[in-house]
């Protein structure tokens, strides 16, 4: 099996590599194409009105680059060159912090997921809660991703046995503390409350807006009902939360979610079958 690792915190950042070297225990060739330095909160911007540099960086035990634009345009520039045209599926993360709710349209980790399932291939966004446990919209970290990334390796190995129907993206989110039996459940995004009052001004520049609030501000409110990403979370399980891009098809998504229970049902591989890893090499 082959695949393209990508992430929005960038082509340094440990949710990365520790994914690549979990991916590669299960003797997936991996071809990591990120950008060079933090995007996070890109969501699906591209860079359509100038080129973008891909760097080749010196990797002995694989195929490395760093890329001057967004996490969306990591995916187009490899799926779409000889870079990555050949893999079996798209992983971003891990990111650095939950994407959970209405947060996930911000996250340039679940854009790139969808850019994946827009060129056709399946696309798999982690993020990991920080060890605090908490829910904040502004993570501070800090991140432990093993065993998160152990985990979430196995998950793309399950993908890649049981492809899912049509264009779809899964954002999946590790809580604290997530271990191999922490459970899986299969979520629909909550929701963020962004109340009036939260835009605020510089004291001396009424024109300088914070549009997230200031740092020190209440959190926005999350929802935590049941069968949402955020009460998986909070019950120590892993999220999983399938996105189908055929928005306009109530059927297929139907069937997407389907797949995903049938996915969760069937366990994750301990590790990928030779015939399946050797096959798709």
């Amino acid at each position: 099996m082959k695949v393209l690792l990508t992430n929005d915190d960038g082509i340094e950042a440990a949710g990365l590599w520790s994914m690549r070297r979990e991916l590669c225990a299960l003797g997936m060739d991996v071809v990591v194409v990120a950008p060079d330095s933090n995007r996070s909160g890109a969501a699906r911007r591209c860079t359509p009105r100038r080129p973008v540099r891909f760097t080749a960086r010196h990797q002995s035990d694989g195929p490395v680059y760093a890329c001057d634009g967004s996490p969306v345009d990591c995916v187009r520039g490899a799926l779409l060159t000889d870079r990555a045209a050949d893999v079996d599926a798209v992983v971003a993360g891990v990111n650095h912090g939950l994407n959970v709710g209405d947060d996930a349209l911000y996250s340039g980790t679940v854009g790139a997921a969808v850019e994946a399932a827009l060129l056709s291939r399946p696309g798999l966004a982690f993020s990991q809660q920080p060890d605090t446990g908490d829910f904040r919209f502004r993570d501070r970290g800090p991140h432990t991703f093993e065993p998160g990334t152990h985990v979430a390796a196995r998950l793309v190995a399950a993908v890649a046995e049981d492809p899912p129907p049509g264009r779809f993206a899964l954002t999946v989110n590790l809580p604290a503390g997530v271990e191999m039996d922490s459970g899986l459940d299969v979520t629909r995004l909550s929701r963020r409350t962004h109340g009036v009052g939260r835009v605020v001004a510089e004291p001396d520049d009424a024109d300088l807006l914070h549009l997230y609030g200031l740092p020190e501000d209440p959190e926005p409110a999350l929802e935590f009902a049941p069968g949402t990403d955020a009460a998986a979370l909070r019950a120590g399980r892993v999220s999983l939360t399938p996105l189908s891009l055929d928005w306009h098809d109530p059927a297929r998504t139907a069937d997407l979610d389907t797949w995903a229970r049938r996915l969760v049902a069937g366990g994750l591989p301990a590790t990928l079958r030779s015939d399946d890893a050797s096959a798709r090499r």
